[in-house]
């Protein structure tokens, strides 16, 4: 039982008045008190009515005219069995009392209501708990603070089997908790302009001014919280704790407060108008309660997508639902011990030791400004916090003051390359994989949880390293992982667009797609660092990179406590945002070493060699020589690959396709039909069957999840039901769509077909509906017509970001090859769209890369006095005002508009320096937002005085 380290038994005794009305209250009072039996009363169910609670063993005693009836729940993890007792119909309270004395029971109750009553009724103690005179001693008996609705209060009887006292808090001890809905965020910020001078004043540096901040955001979020007026006790605790932090926000607990405080003024007084007023209180907590979920539901649902793992999905709804998350199952102390040495193996450091001298001030490594670390203090998420607790929610909330301190902090350890050491400690979790057993350590992945403090310096040195990097051209076109503009859509691409053009030429193609051992983990950051050195890094920043990345405590937790800790030098740390760019940075001579005869495809460690050929013995030759090239490159580096987990396959039409075996290392890759790459399943012939038979299997998983909130009142509603099925089947179905879009009608009408059944679902349609009219009533654009857009979109992007793609394209359009991007290049020539030109647009992107823009926190400072509706108007009012006082000097001034009416679409743009007015109108089809852009473009060109044709 949950409640076995204390040798002890909760028990909630109920007169609920309808368990299906209150079956969330008592699912959210259940986990915050951890109960193990319950006792219902009055549970108004028939015996037809199916009733699931998590976790418990049901025994109920209905009535078929939905009145009275009984429910006891038994925790699974307790034996229980059902017994046969003698009915009694009595209900006389004096016979009740004499079978309590004759029979030697002890009635628990100490004559506190347990019903209420509107007055001049009194309130009584209807509910009577008894228990044998043998262990009477060891029983504890309360009331919640709260009747939840109902009108009688719930229960609670705890025994004690050592007879110590379960609330003994000089026992148990409890973690003191920070929740932002109960945070007063403008004290917070007062008392940190308090902190802040007297930490400015001190004159302390690095490392200890961080810590002193560290310590003062803490303590003023802990002063900041807002008092919890039910705090009584256990029972009396804010039922918060299990509510989704999306929607039970402060002004839900304002609600719950002043409802639990209205009723306690009702128990202590008795009067009629305090009983009332308590009625109020409630059902305006109620509709609160409700919209909010609903509310909170939906702002969920759009942030979900086709990356949102079927088990979170059931996680978060379970959590609307008020079920507490399910913990897995800790792993074995002795496999821990395994896992933390595959972790963090016994590894003697070669640190990077070269001597920092004073090097000419470069002005892509100056001093950190403002500007950056407002833009990191926005993209950083609110995520688990490291050993220090430090929430992103304290950093997004510091006020000015506290914000430039930090940014000094920052550049001091730009300057001394010294890192805290607060920074080196990371908190390890184990948790198991999907479908394991957890009977060996590498069931297990870890969760490693950094200080946000930390993240923020890193976001802020990855935006200035990754355009250190881009300037020299140091990472390949080839690899197109954690690389702006490109992701896995455009490696899919690529891929096709090779097996087309060798299918195109005659030929087969033969792709191995390899496995780099535990990639991150085996990463050697000395050499790694020495490389960048080599390539113009500045010492410096050499010696900061491998300090943040190499010199690591690990705190690897079991059961909630620090169990082991070992130390850190090989990898890449996980969690740290500089990882995904300084692996790249690490292989980013694996293209050099493939033969002129292949080609390589990279996303991250996800690598496919392939080379085309009509002799299967010059595929064969050309792969195992790539292979064994790639193979020495990599054991260069420390890395390996595993060639238990690469796999081998030819794509070609032939019925009967040559037998060819790829090897190296004496070893035989595996040869599939077909091969799951990037998510989407890639067979020889490029017939798709296989991809739509696994997207449809997905699908239905979802699918089922879909009927499942459809049932809850807080999901139910038709918009957000369309909004869950765009962000967590759509965005399915539409993965990979630029390559599958081909297969044959038979194929693609599975999932249309799984559009129409979610839209029925989705607005309680009928089957009979026509498909069309399922769409249009919806405002869902038919998948055929969706497909065909994204591919229109992706070609757009890439006529900038992937000009080779486009070489591959107009090579299959002379050919006459058929490619999955045929008929979007079609429609977009029918518009009179053409790829861009590339050099101009490079200006343009250059320009806004080296805009020196000053940032200003005082109007930003201001707003935040005021309710976010007023910004608006307020806001014009803060930047007339600061240009007075500061005497800006505006160089230029251009003014930008973009708009679409039933007519066409337009933008203009009037430079006031030289009085020149462009205007320029756009196809139909544009949106208002593509006008703005382009506006902003055309102004953009202005200022470097480049044609607007162009």
């Amino acid at each position: 039982m949950d409640n076995e380290e204390n040798n002890s038994l909760r028990v909630l005794q109920w007169n609920i008045n309808g368990v299906r009305s209150k079956l969330q209250d008592l699912i959210v009072l259940c986990s915050q008190e951890k109960i193990d039996v319950m006792l219902l009363q009055e549970t108004k169910i028939t015996p037809r009515c199916s009733l699931r609670i998590p976790g418990y063993k049901l025994f109920r005693s209905d009535r078929t005219d939905r009145g009275g009836g009984v429910l006891v729940g038994v925790k699974n993890t307790i034996p229980a069995d059902r017994l046969s007792i003698t009915d009694h119909e009595n209900t006389s309270s004096e016979t009740t009392g004499n079978w309590i004395e004759s029979s030697n029971l002890v009635v628990l109750n100490d004559g506190r209501p347990t019903r209420l009553a509107c007055p001049p009724v009194s309130s009584s103690a209807i509910g009577v708990t008894v228990v044998s005179a043998r262990g009477a001693m060891q029983w504890n008996w309360t009331v919640c603070e709260d009747p939840l609705g109902s009108d009688h209060i719930p229960i609670i009887a705890t025994y004690v089997n050592t007879g110590q006292n379960v609330h003994n808090e000089a026992e148990v001890v409890h973690r003191q908790s920070v929740r932002d809905a109960r945070t007063d965020w403008e004290k917070f910020r007062q008392e940190i302009r308090i902190s802040v001078r007297n930490i400015v004043e001190s004159n302390v540096t690095g490392s200890e001014k961080l810590d002193n901040l560290v310590k003062a955001l803490w303590d003023a979020a802990v002063s900041a919280q807002k008092p919890n007026s039910s705090s009584r006790g256990r029972t009396g605790e804010s039922r918060s704790a299990v509510r989704d932090k999306v929607w039970f926000d402060a002004e839900c607990v304002d609600l719950w407060e002043e409802r639990t405080a209205r009723f306690r003024l009702f128990r202590s007084s008795g009067t009629r108008q305090d009983f009332l007023a308590y009625k109020r209180a409630d059902a305006r907590a109620k509709k609160a309660f409700r919209k909010k979920r609903i509310d909170g539901w939906r702002e969920r649902c759009e942030g979900f997508s086709s990356s949102t793992s079927l088990g979170e999905l059931w996680s978060i709804a379970r959590s609307f639902r008020g079920e507490s998350k399910k913990r897995g199952g800790d792993i074995d102390r002795e496999l821990l011990v395994s896992f933390a040495d595959k972790l963090a193996p016994i590894f003697v450091s070669k640190a990077f030791h070269d001597e920092v001298v004073d090097e000419v001030q470069n002005e892509r490594w100056r001093r950190f400004s403002v500007q950056e670390i407002t833009i990191a203090l926005k993209e950083i998420k609110n995520k688990a916090t490291g050993e220090d607790n430090i929430k992103a929610s304290f950093l997004k909330n510091m006020p000015k003051d506290a914000i430039i301190v930090m940014l000094d902090i920052f550049n001091e350890f730009m300057e001394s390359t010294d890192i805290p050491t607060s920074w080196q400690v990371s908190k390890v979790i184990a948790i198991k994989k999907p479908g394991k057993d957890g009977n060996h350590c590498d069931h297990y992945r870890p969760i490693c949880l950094l200080s946000i403090v930390r993240k923020l310096f890193e976001k802020m040195l990855l935006a200035r390293l990754d355009s250190w990097a881009n300037s020299r051209n140091l990472i390949p076109k080839s690899q197109m992982g954690f690389r702006s503009g490109v992701g896995t859509q455009n490696c899919l691409a690529k891929l096709h667009s090779h097996i087309q053009i060798a299918w195109a030429r005659k030929k087969m193609l033969g792709c191995v797609f390899l496995d780099v051992k535990s990639a991150y983990d085996n990463v050697l950051v000395d050499i790694l660092c020495h490389d960048l050195i080599l390539n113009g890094l500045p010492k410096k920043i050499g010696l900061l990179l491998s300090r943040l990345l190499s010199e690591r405590q690990l705190n690897f937790y079991w059961r909630n406590r620090v169990s082991l800790v070992r130390r850190g030098f090989k990898g890449l740390p996980q969690g740290s945002a500089l990882s995904p760019l300084c692996y790249n940075l690490y292989v980013r001579e694996l293209e050099s070493v493939v033969p002129e005869s292949c080609f390589i495809l990279q996303y991250a460690d996800d690598v496919v060699v392939g080379t085309s050929h009509t002799d299967p013995n010059e595929i064969k030759q050309s792969l195992s020589t790539a292979c064994k090239a790639i193979q020495k490159f990599l054991e260069s580096k420390g890395l390996a690959l595993s060639i238990q987990k690469s796999a081998f396959q030819l794509f070609t039409r032939k019925h009967n396709p040559p037998n060819i075996t790829v090897e190296w290392d004496n070893a035989v890759v595996q040869s599939l039909t077909s091969f799951k790459y990037l998510g989407v399943v890639f067979d020889s012939k490029c017939l798709w069957a296989a991809q739509i038979r696994n997207m449809v299997s997905a699908c239905s998983k979802r699918i089922n999840f879909m009927r499942a909130v459809a049932g809850q009142t807080w999901g139910a509603h038709p918009t957000i039901m369309r909004v869950m099925y765009i962000t967590t089947i759509r965005s399915v179905l539409e993965y990979g769509s630029i390559v599958f879009r081909t297969a044959a009608r038979s194929h693609m009408i599975k999932l249309y077909r799984i559009q129409w059944q979610c839209l029925r679902i989705c607005f309680g349609l009928m089957k009979s509906t026509h498909t069309l009219t399922v769409e249009v009533l919806s405002g869902i654009c038919p998948l055929e017509l969706r497909f065909v857009l994204l591919a229109e979109r992706f070609l757009i992007r890439a006529s900038a970001r992937q000009p080779d793609l486009w070489d591959d394209i107009r090579y299959l359009q002379q050919t006459g090859g058929r490619f999955s991007l045929a008929e979007p290049v079609l429609a977009l020539e029918e518009i009179g769209w053409s790829p861009t030109d590339s050099r101009e647009d490079a200006r343009v992107n250059d320009l806004i890369e080296h805009m020196n823009v000053d940032v200003s926190l005082s109007i930003w400072e201001q707003l935040r006095e005021f309710p976010k509706e007023l910004w608006i108007l307020v806001a014009n009012t803060f930047v007339a005002e600061m240009i007075r006082k500061e005497q800006l000097e505006v160089a230029r001034v251009i003014y930008t508009d973009g708009s679409k009416t039933n007519d066409g679409v337009g933008v203009g743009m009037w430079d006031t320096a030289t009085n020149t007015i462009e205007s320029l109108s756009l196809n139909r089809n544009a949106t208002s937002f593509t006008a703005e852009m382009m506006a902003i473009k055309i102004a953009l060109l202005q200022t470097m005085e480049i044609p607007t044709e162009h």
